[in-house]
């Protein structure tokens, strides 16, 4: 393949990207189909980015939108039927285009992606494996789990397969047989511009961790920065760069980062910038786009109860308005700030349970709940939730 280092003009993100998280890795595959010029042909190539859903590819044939043609994983031996959603410039070879899978149930790359929506608690996320069974999934990591898994370099977590809590490890990804990317590309290029975040370095009340764990930061302008974190958490982190961003700059972000190994970059954005105490050196802090989604409130307009259930006492109220990190609720047991209850919401035939801590009390309005800790199914069913209080309007 002829060298070619893309711009984000070259080609756009495909639609069926954004349906899961995007994975940099270059994985060998075999394309067969028929060119634009009507001519069969079977070609080797390599990903540039994967998904559940789809990926990016560099291929040397012209191919046209909207056609159809197979791809398969040469370390897999699997193969899916793909559509051609998006091209680049046509005169430049290789051409980047972006595939979706129609058949995303092959699972040609053995990876389990999660439902995306699960990923808006999450403070780092890596290509994990299971030490049983050896199964592959992109693992969405809270606090806790991104520090032991620095300081062990591995975690536990529960494996559907085995059925039971495993020990996870990097993933070695070798039955893919993963290779040197031929071309570099942004993962996040043609992502939507963030809105501003508003919140300062001393304004944020998310949770944070001391920790200091390798990142990388991926623009257009400088390629990949690989930074060291300070601290991190669910909405975001901070770190130092020997580089200028400015404030508001939207960046790919993969916490933690593995050097020559599979990464998972998110959307962010530069939220303050500070000059440190070593000369050339500023310290940033970065806000995770979907920490703006997971702050959003949604106000119901039909009533939602939800119980709670604290030490000696079982109370009821209403939801006045909730998000994926907290609720207003108005109800009659009066709550200090610190004070933690066990809440319950019924979802048809189902139960969300949650943990949660009292924030403050509004006069003539309600307590402010901060959710703590919930289930992966209790976190579906709150996104199920909010999605129905949207649709209502």
């Amino acid at each position: 393949m002829a060298d070619h280092n893309p711009t984000p003009a070259d080609f756009k993100r495909t639609p069926a990207l954004r349906r899961s998280d995007r994975v940099a890795l270059a994985i060998p595959i075999r394309v067969r189909g028929t060119d634009s010029q009507g001519q069969p042909f079977e070609e080797k190539s390599q990903t540039l980015v994967i998904s559940r859903h789809g990926a990016l590819i560099a291929l040397a044939r012209p191919l046209v939108e909207g056609q159809d043609i197979t791809i398969q994983c040469i370390g897999t031996g699997r193969e899916a039927l793909a559509r051609v959603v998006d091209q680049a410039e046509e005169e430049k070879r290789p051409s980047l285009y972006g595939l979706e899978i129609i058949t995303p149930e092959a699972n040609i790359w053995e990876i389990h992606f999660p439902p995306v929506t699960d990923s808006e608690m999450a403070a780092g996320r890596l290509l994990l494996e299971c030490s049983r069974c050896h199964a592959t999934e992109l693992a969405y990591l809270n606090l806790g789990e991104i520090e032991i898994f620095q300081k062990n370099k591995c975690v536990s977590r529960i494996c559907e397969s085995c059925n039971s809590v495993t020990v996870w490890t990097q993933a070695e990804l070798r039955k893919l047989q993963v290779e040197i990317p031929t071309i570099t590309v942004d993962p996040m290029s043609g992502e939507a511009e963030a809105g501003l975040s508003q919140h300062t370095e001393d304004e944020r009340n998310d949770p944070r961790i001391a920790l200091t764990i390798d990142g990388c930061i991926r623009t257009t302008q400088y390629g990949e920065d690989i930074v060291q974190t300070e601290n991190v958490s669910e909405s975001g982190a901070r770190f130092k760069s020997q580089r200028a961003y400015a404030r508001g700059t939207n960046v790919g972000v993969a916490i933690p980062y593995v050097r020559s190994g599979a990464n998972v970059f998110v959307q962010a954005t530069i939220s303050w910038s500070r000059c440190g105490e070593t000369e050339g050196i500023t310290n940033y802090g970065l806000v995770y786009s979907h920490a703006a989604r997971r702050a959003r409130r949604y106000k119901p307009r039909t009533k939602i109860i939800i119980g709670f259930i604290g030490s000696g006492f079982r109370s009821t109220g209403r939801v006045v308005d909730i998000s994926m990190k907290g609720a207003l609720v108005e109800c009659t047991e009066e709550f200090k700030p610190g004070d933690a209850v066990r809440m319950g919401i019924e979802m048809g035939t189902e139960t969300m349970r949650i943990a949660a801590t009292a924030k403050r009390t509004i006069p003539n309005l309600g307590t402010g709940f901060e959710f703590t800790q919930m289930g992966r199914n209790d976190r579906t069913l709150l996104r199920r939730l909010i999605m129905q209080i949207e649709k209502q309007g």
